[in-house]
């Protein structure tokens, strides 16, 4: 699910090949659940509230946090599936939380459906900002929450899907560590979002080697047409170079 703001990103017309649609669709057909974390847009050097008073790099979005995104999560329009544009400014990373327990795809696909909905209610609602405002970061308590609990599914890996629409390579990082903990444990790994569809998958056994994973566990099961579940760790950061999308 994506952070839940008073106002919403424009969606986005980005044109994007018929081919490389039907991989994206392809892999969504192999998934037996997926994870429910709330991906938000962070800054890889964020001091708050100081850096706000003294950062070059500080741009208010319309909540008054700081906009590391050219336009935020901006949906695309697809005429199907749920892919996303986001295009990096300097020091921009794309973080989520939660653990490694998944929900079956129907009911993380419904609960997507539902997100979508308040979040459009939300930025329509002739209400005053500041009540939109508080109601948007009361809804996301509510998500993180959701995203925390036991699902009926364990994951078996971590995927990031990307695509570069600017024709270039861009360099990723991606970082999985546990909340909290500032001892240095972390798992971290290298990919390029590329012109062409490209998909990292990192199974939880090499991340457990590097972060604890032990937290609310789910049952080992798998479903009824033996696929394993794909996708959950407790945090993960996403960073890319200005300009990347």
């Amino acid at each position: 699910m994506i952070e839940t703001l008073p106002t919403r990103p424009a969606t986005s017309d980005l044109a994007i090949g018929a081919e490389t649609l039907a991989k994206f669709a392809a892999f969504q057909d192999e998934l037996a659940g997926r994870s429910q974390i709330v991906w938000a847009e962070h800054c890889s050097e964020c001091a708050y509230p100081k850096c706000y008073e003294t950062c070059a790099f500080y741009t208010p979005r319309s909540d008054l946090h700081c906009r590391r995104f050219e336009a935020g999560i901006e949906p695309v329009r697809t005429g199907g599936g749920s892919l996303h544009r986001i295009r990096f400014r300097q020091w921009g990373k794309l973080e989520g939380r939660g653990n490694v327990a998944v929900a079956p795809l129907a009911q993380a696909n419904a609960r997507d459906r539902k997100d979508a909905s308040i979040a459009d209610a939300l930025a329509a609602a002739p209400a005053p900002y500041v009540v939109k405002r508080k109601l948007a970061a009361r809804w996301n308590v509510l998500k993180e929450a959701y995203a925390a609990r036991t699902g009926a599914l364990d994951a078996d890996a971590f995927v990031v899907e990307a695509l570069a629409t600017d024709g270039l390579r861009h360099p990723l990082t991606l970082t999985l560590l546990n909340v909290g903990e500032n001892g240095g444990r972390l798992f971290q790994t290298r990919f390029e979002a590329g012109p062409d569809y490209r998909r990292l998958t990192v199974p939880l056994r090499e991340i457990e080697k590097h972060v604890d994973l032990t937290a609310h566990p789910g049952p080992d099961r798998a479903d009824r047409r033996g696929r394993r579940a794909r996708c959950g760790v407790r945090r993960l950061r996403l960073r890319a170079p200005q300009g990347a999308s």
